[in-house]
């Protein structure tokens, strides 16, 4: 398809070609409010030209929200920030606070989105993914189907590992007691494979059913590592988007390709920068980098050489590792099928915390991001860092992610977006609605919580210390300093003995987490990653805007400064990893 052909098609008014029998909808006039219009039935098309079912539709009309008469907009970002007992700067959004969202007329209802709609998840044991899943099923409870490529792992099938899930705290208010109801059982469907397999490893039949049924994608399955091979981060997150793309195209009735990515996909930009919701582009010796060039020279070379050419990119595009690079030739890849196979939307989360208010607050889903740090800290893994007391530490609870994800997903279909040429970009973060400084998280939440309740399991005989203290036993310590260079260097002595004693009374697996999370914690204790990014949210406040009534109260889009509380939000993380990590594990 040309490129003339496409800017045809996206300005088309009509995104069918009509036919015989008549269907009542409820779409956004020029003039206002939601009004009744007719799709004709019958061999009715998309634009790309694959039928749509619309048998469905016709027998049940669902209601759409009535609609603005404007252009969604969002209010001005802060320009300042309050960390330590002084104002910090922000820099200023680079768009017009008028006309600032790439959102246009239609309000969005996830309710009616997703009503009799069939879904397909990857990533459904991941955090996001679960939080996502479990969202559906609560907020779109006449959801048809949900499919999830989950495969087999430990000894458990993907069916164990579902079940196993659905235990979990994050499902407590599907469940009646310990029990699952059947009724919503029935509608989660788990498919075996592998999303780094040509086709992704499905069977024909499988695939057969996915093509014909699947109206939403939501691909989250992703590797998050910072120090996996390069090899390992190309499978997981560009061949497996790639893959996921090739089936997503042959699919009949698919109405929105929602990718997740991540908000350092634009790290290069440099420090304390204002990064909108749109993609940049990635030069390389002066010219656009091709991503498809990129990842095909990468899988030619062997392990070493792929390695130290990743390297190489890394320095000449300002990508601070291998994690942020592929995700972002992940994003380049993806973006190419908007439009000329099917609508691709892209949500960037920032750090992904704890659940804030629904379904169960403190729940985390993994050990990753916050839950990391907090722990490093009270265990005494970290007892110093390089990232300056009052740049900001960009976390979102993951309840707000999941419906970010959701609402952008309805978004894609019943919003009719300013500029339909790109995909449409949501970030969900916190930078820009709620900043807060690694000071505040510290001094204020973290530090006083340890104080008055240590750490029962502690690899550290000094008491806990914050920002405040100075010097070379101080918690801020310059990188590149001598004194962060010798209390490295004794935490790395310290830590490999404590590995190796403990593997010698016979504890392989403590042994092993303790040297694991030493390592952690020192590769994310580098100034490369004190991140001074500030995200617009302001296509998340217009999503916002949209909302419908109900859903606004249910599914907050944004963490904002004026609405929430992080202290009770992070002093409930901490009570929950106490609890789970020291107490009963019963919420495994």
């Amino acid at each position: 398809m040309s490129v003339a052909t496409l800017r045809h098609q996206v300005s088309c008014p009509s995104d069918f070609m009509r036919s015989s029998t008549v269907i009542p909808l409820e779409v956004s006039t020029s003039e206002g409010p939601a009004a009744h219009h007719t799709v004709l039935h019958g061999d009715s098309m998309l634009r790309s030209g694959r039928p749509i079912n619309t048998a469905r539709v016709a027998e049940k009309t669902l209601k759409v929200p009535r609609t603005p008469k404007t252009p969604a907009k969002a209010p001005p970002p802060p320009t300042h920030y309050e960390s330590g007992g002084q104002l910090w700067p922000m820099p200023p959004c680079t768009l017009d606070s008028h006309h600032c969202s790439q959102l246009g007329h239609g309000r969005i209802s996830v309710k009616a989105a997703f009503s009799g709609a069939t879904v397909f998840i990857t990533g459904a044991s991941g955090y996001v993914g679960s939080v996502v899943l479990e969202q559906l099923l609560r907020f779109a409870p006449d959801v048809a189907r949900i499919y999830m490529l989950i495969r087999g792992k430990r000894g458990c099938s993907g069916e164990q590992r579902l079940d196993n899930l659905l235990q979990r705290d994050l499902f407590c208010k599907l469940r009646n007691g310990d029990e699952f109801p059947e009724e919503l059982r029935k509608k989660l469907v788990v498919m075996g494979g592998d999303l780094g397999s040509p086709g992704l490893g499905l069977t024909a039949e499988d695939r057969a059913t996915l093509v014909r049924e699947v109206h939403y994608i939501v691909h989250s399955a992703a590797s998050i590592s910072f120090v996996d091979h390069i090899h390992n981060l190309i499978s997981h997150n560009y061949i497996a988007t790639r893959n996921m793309a090739a089936l997503a195209a042959d699919m009949k009735q698919l109405k929105s390709f929602l990718h997740v990515s991540t908000a350092y996909v634009n790290c290069f930009l440099g420090r304390q920068k204002h990064v909108e919701e749109r993609q940049y582009e990635l030069m390389h010796n002066g010219k656009p980098m091709c991503h498809a060039a990129v990842i095909e020279e990468l899988q030619s070379l062997a392990p070493d050489q792929a390695e130290k050419r990743a390297a190489q990119y890394l320095k000449q595009t300002g990508h601070v590792n291998t994690y942020t690079f592929t995700k972002m030739l992940t994003e380049m890849a993806i973006a190419e099928f908007h439009n000329s196979s099917f609508p691709v939307a892209i949500v960037r989360p920032s750090i992904v915390g704890s659940i804030a208010k629904h379904p169960f607050p403190g729940y985390f889903g993994n050990s990753a991001g916050t839950t990391a740090y907090f722990l490093a800290y009270g265990s005494g893994i970290c007892t110093m860092t390089c990232h300056r007391a009052h740049n900001v530490f960009d976390v979102v609870p993951g309840d707000v992610v999941g419906s970010v994800i959701l609402a952008t997903s309805a978004a894609t279909v019943q919003n009719k977006w300013a500029d339909r040429s790109r995909p449409l970009v949501v970030h969900a973060c916190s930078s820009t609605t709620y900043p807060w400084s690694h000071y505040k998280i510290y001094a204020d939440i973290v530090y006083p919580f340890y104080q008055q309740n240590p750490c029962k399991l502690r690899f550290s005989l000094r008491p806990y210390v914050g920002y405040n203290v100075k010097g070379p036993s101080g918690f801020y310590l310059e990188h590149g300093t001598w004194a962060f260079a010798v209390r490295k260097w004794l935490g790395g002595v310290k830590f490999w003995l404590i590995k190796q004693v403990a593997s010698a009374l016979g504890y392989t697996s403590l042994a092993r987490k303790v040297w694991a999370g030493w390592q952690a914690w020192n590769t994310y204790n580098t100034p490369k990653l004190d991140f001074q990014l500030f995200f617009c949210c302001n296509n998340t406040r217009a999503l916002a805007s949209l909302q419908t009534p109900e859903e606004a109260r249910q599914m907050p889009l944004t963490w904002d400064i004026k609405a929430d509380s992080n202290i009770a939000y992070f002093t409930t993380h901490l009570k929950y990893m106490t609890s789970y990590f020291f107490g009963s594990k019963k919420t495994a």
